[in-house]
């Protein structure tokens, strides 16, 4: 099925991307004109900047100690807001494999764009890109997981297993939803690449739409499978959404703006 799937794939690319139409040339008809700019100087030092900061915080969330018994019996369901105690008693494999599906496809849907003859070209380009999203999002998601320090729902649920939230390192990283944001930046990133290269394309309303469903499916299988309140996941979808949208964005307007400054 998957070798049927991809084959598929390359043989919609003409009708998805158009012909292979010769790439434009710049002002002095010499270096094709590239949708982004990057340079070593800035975006490596984003890129081992986010590393080194999630590398940081990670060491920071292994300091905190584990839960205890004694701290697990504290929590109380019913200081859990109204609008998000039912995430507390969900429980579900399947779900939970669900949410787990949702990430990867968002993680993988980047790569389709190199079908795109457009995008290969400036291939170095939107795979800087792609890592700046993913760590960005790494970045400030494992910040947030450690500086708010939220209960996952599962450990107010009486029924989940006690030797399970006893001990757990991820039992206090409720907000916010690491699966969703993940999923919603590389969705919305493919999305936002897609249609840069091709506003016009009537394709782009259905990769939109797949970008903004994926995560969303994600999110609901996050709470479904009691590893998240509401809000975590409207968050994580939040922030993914913004961070995959503003690179790029980010990167088109750099470009744009080099190739005004070059002498004509």
């Amino acid at each position: 099925m998957r070798v049927f799937f991809t084959l598929l794939l390359l043989g919609l690319a003409p009708d998805l991307w158009g012909q292979n139409a010769p790439l434009a040339l710049d002002a002095h008809g010499q270096e094709p004109i590239k949708m982004y700019k990057t340079s070593w100087s800035t975006d490596v030092s984003v890129i081992a900047g986010a590393s080194a900061f999630t590398a940081a915080i990670v060491l920071w969330d292994a300091s905190f100690p584990l839960p205890t018994e004694t701290e697990v019996s504290r929590l109380d369901p019913m200081d859990v807001n109204r609008f998000e105690r039912g995430a507390i008693y969900n429980q579900s494999s399947t779900i939970n494999t669900i949410s787990d599906v949702g990430q990867y496809l968002g993680g993988m849907s980047s790569w389709f764009l190199y079908l795109d003859p457009a995008v290969r070209a400036d291939g170095w380009e939107v795979a800087v890109m792609y890592l700046e999203v993913a760590l960005l999002n790494q970045a400030i998601t494992e910040t947030a997981k450690t500086i708010f320090r939220r209960p996952r729902p599962y450990m107010y649920n009486p029924d989940y297993p006690l030797e399970g939230k006893i001990g757990s390192s991820t039992g206090y990283h409720s907000f916010w939803s690491g699966h969703t944001s993940f999923s919603t930046c590389m969705s919305f990133y493919t999305a936002k690449v897609f249609n840069d290269y091709h506003p016009d394309s009537p394709w782009r309303y259905v990769v939109w739409g797949a970008a903004a469903t994926v995560p969303a499916v994600t999110g609901w299988a996050r709470v479904g499978a009691g590893k998240h309140f509401y809000t975590d996941v409207i968050a994580g979808y939040l922030t993914g959404a913004a961070l995959g949208y503003l690179v790029p964005e980010l990167h088109k307007r750099w470009a744009r703006k080099h190739r005004q400054e070059i002498p004509k």
